[in-house]
């Protein structure tokens, strides 16, 4: 699905408890002393191209991207030249024993990948204290988070500083988040893997098995910081529920043999449609629920509307094989999807690909849906899509797809100004005319029409399909009780002698 394809296994934490220690922890979420507590060198003193101006400093603290805070620098510069800006940590008093150092790395584009060097010091926190260099990354890796790290146990018992120095030439991007010196590792805190099971009412969070015999969750709106456990659970898994629909939470999980939080991430209960969407949110398009490896661009001139919009790079060495994903969207059978949207190219002679697919509930291959070849307009070209229809209720997941081959010379594609609205099927016409209340309910539900519609029959199912309560009627109206189901959404079918309406219900 869309996470499988684009997020990989992206880390978020780690920390130890019993005979280890987190010396040192810093996520840029509250987790440490954030972007103040390190010193910053500007060494380079060039000035970032006007598509990263936002870096205005050696590094900055931004979530530009993605749905937590990490550590940005730029290399991208304006006349070109060689970076050289580093981010160095306060004085780390590591104990006795061993001591690792571990953190994220990603580069945002994989035809400019940034490199850096990591640096230990034992002198002091200036550039000229860094001598000891420990690792060259050349480059970091621009298809996923990677974690790295170093054995510092050379240094136990010393004051140490940190040193991470971008010396990339006109690249473009580098991130780095989660990093951690941990003492006498015993107690593995989890690693955030995959998660695809998002509705409007519940989402699915995974993380790595790390053998604990439970494990702690906190979940609450974005930029909570996690005190008690809001849920439990014995394997590495756990499905909340009766969350509110098109709405961001953010969620925190330790191991339950006491392993410091480790978080935030992000989930983004499903919407429904219509929705319009000019990536012009401060911070980058995953703030508000869409994943991808596009970038965003605040160069407002060239936006089709608003101050921003996303692109992606052609590549003269290899073909380009990078998307962008619609946050989740939640349709009801047969519902008919138009999409529209505006692309351009930076060059005449682009010849750039696109195309619009969507993943179906539970699919791992994709429908496509539209398909353009050989782009080339240099002035934004509105396209809409032909009418997509949705084969069974449930989240999709729509992707724009750059698959341009290898290009004589690197071009840029450029994207903005997403519309989606949708028709509703027959039976979702009869839906319509249906009153259901109260809902979201925790006894009962009532149902009427204003279409005199005789009801012969309704029935509850889960997500799953299953059906788990049914009852008989023959009246335009009635009620059915959902005290003893399980908290979550339901499908509520009910038949009549019009045809069959279909409503969601959430069980609180």
């Amino acid at each position: 699905m869309k996470k499988l394809l684009l997020l990989f296994s992206i880390v978020i934490g780690f920390s130890y408890t019993g005979n280890s220690q987190v010396v040192f922890s810093e996520n840029w979420d509250g987790q440490g002393p954030g972007i103040a507590g390190w010193t910053l060198y500007n060494v380079d003193g060039l000035t970032p191209n006007a598509g990263v101006s936002f870096v205005n400093n050696a590094w900055i603290s931004t979530a530009q991207e993605f749905d937590n805070n990490v550590a940005m620098s730029t290399s991208w510069y304006t006349p070109a030249g060689d970076s050289n800006d580093w981010l160095v940590s306060p004085s780390i008093v590591l104990p006795a024993g061993t001591n690792t150092l571990y953190w994220d790395g990603l580069a945002f584009d994989p035809t400019y990948p940034d490199s850096y060097k990591v640096y230990v010091s034992t002198a002091g926190n200036a550039v000229t204290d860094f001598t000891l260099e420990e690792i060259d990354i050349n480059p970091e890796s621009a298809t996923g988070w990677v974690r790295h790290s170093i054995d510092l146990s050379a240094y136990s018992g010393q004051t140490i500083y940190l040193a991470f120095q971008n010396y990339s030439s006109d690249m473009f991007l580098l991130a780095l988040d989660n990093i951690s010196i941990v003492n006498n590792n015993t107690c593995t805190a989890p690693t955030r893997d995959v998660t695809n099971g998002v509705t409007l009412t519940s989402a699915l969070v995974s993380w790595s098995d790390e053998g604990a015999s439970s494990y702690d969750l906190a979940i609450g709106t974005a930029g909570f910081t996690p005190s008690t456990p809001t849920n439990t659970s014995t394997t590495n898994s756990y499905t909340f529920t009766g969350l509110t629909p098109n709405t961001r939470y953010q969620v925190y999980v330790r191991s339950g043999c006491g392993s410091a939080w480790v978080g935030p991430y992000s989930v983004f209960t499903a919407k429904a449609l219509p929705y319009a969407y000019g990536f012009d949110t401060t911070g980058g398009y995953a703030q508000d629920g869409w994943e991808g490896t596009w970038s965003t661009s605040t160069t407002a001139a060239n936006a089709q509307a608003g101050p921003q919009y996303v692109f992606s790079n052609s590549s003269t060495t290899a073909a380009t094989n990078r998307s962008v994903f619609v946050r989740p969207i939640s349709l009801s059978a047969g519902e008919q999807v138009t999409v529209s949207f505006y692309h351009r190219e930076s060059t005449a002679t682009a010849n750039r690909s696109l195309r619009l697919r969507v993943y179906p509930p539970g699919a791992t291959t994709p429908t496509v849906i539209w398909t353009g070849t050989a782009l080339q307009t240099t002035a934004y070209t509105q396209v809409t899509a032909p009418t997509y229809t949705a084969t069974t209720a449930g989240t999709y997941y729509f992707e724009f797809n750059d698959f341009t081959g290898i290009s004589t010379a690197a071009t840029t594609m450029r994207l903005d100004t997403v519309n989606m609205t949708s028709v509703l099927g027959t039976n979702d016409f009869l839906s319509s005319k249906f009153s259901v209340f109260p809902n979201p309910t925790t006894n009962v539900i009532n149902f009427s029409n204003d279409q005199n519609a005789v009801v012969s029959s309704v029935e509850m199912t889960d997500l799953n399909g299953r059906v788990v309560k049914s009852l008989k009627v023959n009246a335009t109206e009635g009620q059915i009780s959902v005290g003893d189901l399980a908290t979550g959404m339901y499908m509520m079918k009910i038949t009549t002698d019009q045809g069959v309406a279909v409503k969601k219900i959430v069980r609180q």
